[in-house]
């Protein structure tokens, strides 16, 4: 088998000139490195090369300023600029590594050439640079500058060789203040300019704190770069680099026909792990990545699927640590959500706003022209959105089945999302059904508001049973009933939450194009071309499946041809992973991943589109594991959605019931399947060979139970926790 953890050294983003967007209000396309917490975007020009230095704690909690404008969000910091006339023109050449999270930057001429690495260790709140004169004398003047906003109190101070500075969101405007302290220091040299001798160089070590990390944030600060000393360094990055090792060991697969693909699943865990750690706030839409005051929807937390789906690949991929960060805005929001569904519809738990951010903090709340607070637009129509950030908590569960986890966010929540859909649903008929729930962002409740809004704009308020919810809530009360019975907790609930589960309304279809697709909604919107919620029952609400009945697979595959969203504003952490579940062509879905990568990345390899940021991190880990191993239905499958003529390989990924799983597939025969069980759950597998299979514990047989499907034969067998087990075809 494979080593991960050297496979990822091959992959690198390069760049043969600089950045030309960024800064930005979105993704940036200059080197991107960071430590989970603190993100760094390089960039400028070769008189002032660039570092734009974020971190996903800097937010403002200021809602409304005195122009009636939008201000909360997560802000940039600032930027470290290394600045010298003596540059100006020259060649900028880099490599993004992101096997160990470094970024390597040349400044060229025919005189001088300046070499930069930089990099971000990840135990620590600093981030390191190195600069070294290739060629030629370089005068190098060093800058540390928080980025001016008229909301922020900025300031700067030089002293010898250390730079200080501050910028804090505080006042009564504020809902909680962001204060920060960021230092920068020269190591050897007694100030912050100088000249670079050709073959010498120096360190810059530059730390950033907030209020969020501890109180005495500015001494932490400080202390961090003056004590700083070469042993320390040193230290540093060996703790780095072990870090990164120990993270892309966790799992990895090797598709040799296919590098772009390969490459691209790689490059987007890294981005995950550059601005995800736990302990930390959640990364918003654009990570930690922010090179402006003013990024696009305030770069917040939006619960119609932005904010959960960066994390949809980290699950399967083993890498669930990740994902750590998510929870907790989550619950902070509970309060004001219960608030809302109060006061809004009357019903108990939990009603969400599509904006939120960090600490119950409320980013879009709207303002009528004539001041009053408008409390219908911040939902855009939408019931789902409590709903939908419960998918990643069941994701969780279902892949490590961990009780603590378990009994302090999944089911907590959960209950919460429960008690607003006990009261919000109406029993009809013998079926559970919903009312006024756009599964699309209603634009129309914006009327007399926003500008963009007119007669034209269609009103959907009054749609009914939006496909996508009714897949929510298949997942929130199948969970429940799970998560409740395995903690023991909820026994008198469990009733109304399995008759809900089993008496809600199927999804609606209608005819397009000569097949039978699902409908948008059984009344109101039918259709849309410019998403994908057509498809999310499918993924990530888990609704159909490779085991569904063959008619709705039938109807799921043709709904994907239809659709056709292999590129779409909305669509890619999606659609991809949707057709993959249902096991469509895999040729079509890799021909149409390759078509992403040539048109919709940078060279740091961040796929963007319109809607994206990281959520586009998902994508291709999500999809791909799909087509390698799926698990979600109870069953593990080996290259399900796989040429069975092209190789491949997965160590580790992780399936549903804790189970830590590796398989090859080599001239078209499955092979090396080991597995390792978590917590001792009984295990079923579809066989992947025709003579049958044996399961080996320590090389004696484990007894199986054998079930015939569709599909092939279905071996059952007990596990024990900690057990390690290999899978081979029975011999004749």
């Amino acid at each position: 088998m494979f080593h991960p953890e050297e496979k990822v050294l091959q992959y690198e983003g390069v760049f043969s000139a600089f950045p030309v967007k960024t800064p930005t209000a979105g993704e940036p396309d200059g080197p991107l490195f960071g430590n989970g917490d603190i993100g760094v975007t390089a960039g400028g020009s070769a008189e002032a090369l660039t570092f734009w230095i974020s971190k996903n704690d800097f937010w403002s909690s200021a809602n409304i300023n005195q122009k009636g404008e939008r201000v909360c969000g997560v802000k940039c910091f600032g930027t470290l600029k290394i600045c010298s006339e003596a540059l100006k023109n020259a060649a900028f050449s880099a490599r993004q590594k992101i096997g160990t999270a470094d970024v390597e930057i040349a400044l060229s001429t025919e005189e001088r050439c300046l070499a930069v690495s930089a990099y971000a260790p990840y135990r620590q709140s600093i981030i390191v640079l190195r600069l070294e004169a290739k060629k030629g004398d370089i005068p190098l003047t060093v800058a540390l500058e928080p980025m001016e906003d008229e909301a922020a109190a900025c300031s700067q101070k030089t002293e010898g060789s250390v730079i200080a500075a501050a910028k804090d969101y505080v006042g009564s405007g504020m809902e909680w203040d962001t204060k920060s302290a960021a230092f920068c220091r020269v190591l050897e040299w007694e100030r912050t300019e100088g000249v670079l001798r050709e073959g010498r160089g120096i360190t810059l070590a530059v730390s950033l704190y907030t209020n969020q990390d501890a109180p005495d944030y500015p001494a932490l600060a400080e202390k961090a770069v003056r004590g700083i000393t070469p042993d320390a360094l040193e230290q540093y990055r060996a703790e780095h680099l072990d870090w990164w090792k120990n993270f892309w060991n966790t799992s990895g697969i090797a598709i040799p026909s296919e590098p772009e693909v390969e490459k691209f699943w790689y490059a987007s865990h890294y981005l995950m792990a550059c601005c995800c750690k736990a302990g930390k706030f959640a990364p918003g839409i654009f990570g930690s990545w922010i090179t402006t005051n003013k990024p696009n929807w305030q770069g917040d937390y939006h619960l119609n699927y932005n904010y959960q789906a960066p994390w949809w690949g980290v699950y399967s991929s083993n890498k669930v640590a990740l994902a750590d960060p998510y929870d907790q805005p989550l619950m902070d929001y509970i309060p004001q959500a219960r608030k809302n569904a109060r006061e809004e519809l009357g019903c108990r738990g939990i009603y969400s706003k599509v904006g939120i951010g960090p600490k119950g903090l409320e980013t879009s709340r709207m303002f009528n022209k004539d001041g009053t607070e408008n409390h219908e637009i911040p939902y855009w129509g939408q019931k789902s959105n409590s709903a939908y950030a419960a998918v990643n908590m069941v994701m969780r569960f279902y892949s490590t089945w961990d009780a603590d986890y378990a009994r302090k966010y999944a089911l907590p929540y959960l209950r919460e999302v429960a008690d607003f859909w006990e009261d919000y649903l109406k029993f009809e008929d013998g079926r559970y059904v919903i009312y006024n729930d756009c599964i699309h962002e209603n634009g129309y409740a914006a009327k007399g508001v926003l500008d963009w809004v007119d007669e034209d704009t269609p009103d959907y308020s009054d749609d009914f049973n939006p496909i996508l919810t009714l897949g929510l809530l298949r997942l929130v009360f199948r969970g429940l009933l799970d998560i409740s019975e395995y903690l023991g907790e909820d026994a008198d609930r469990r009733e109304k939450w399995n008759h809900i589960l089993t008496h809600l309304s199927d999804f609606p279809t209608q005819e397009r194009e000569g097949k039978t697709v699902f409908r948008y909604t059984e009344r109101g919107m039918d259709w849309c071309d410019g998403n994908s919620l057509g498809v999310q029952h499918i993924f990530p609400a888990g609704a159909i499946g490779l085991s569904s009945d063959e008619k709705l697979l039938e109807i799921a595959r043709d709904t994907v041809t239809v659709m056709h969203r292999w590129s779409d504003y909305n669509a890619f952490p999606t659609f991809f992973t949707a057709a993959a579940r249902v096991g469509y062509d895999p040729e079509i879905i890799l021909t149409k991943f390759k078509e992403q990568f040539l048109t919709h990345s940078f060279p740091n390899l961040f796929i963007y589109y319109g809607g994206g940021g990281i959520e586009c991190c998902s994508a291709v880990p999500s999809c791909i594991n799909e087509m390698l191993f799926q698990s979600h239905e109870g069953i593990l499958r080996f290259f399900p959605v796989w040429e069975r003529k092209k190789d491949a390989a997965f160590c580790r990924l992780r399936g549903y019931g804790a189970f830590v799983v590796s398989a090859e597939l080599k001239n078209g025969v499955v092979g090396g399947v080991a597995l390792t069980s978590e917590k001792g759950r009984p295990c079923s597998v579809l066989c992947p060979w025709e003579s049958g299979m044996t399961v080996l514990e320590n090389g004696a047989p484990v007894p199986c139970e054998l079930r015939e499907t569709r599909d092939g034969t279905v071996y059952t067998f007990e596990t024990r926790a900690g057990g390690q087990y290999n899978m081979e075809p029975k011999k004749e």
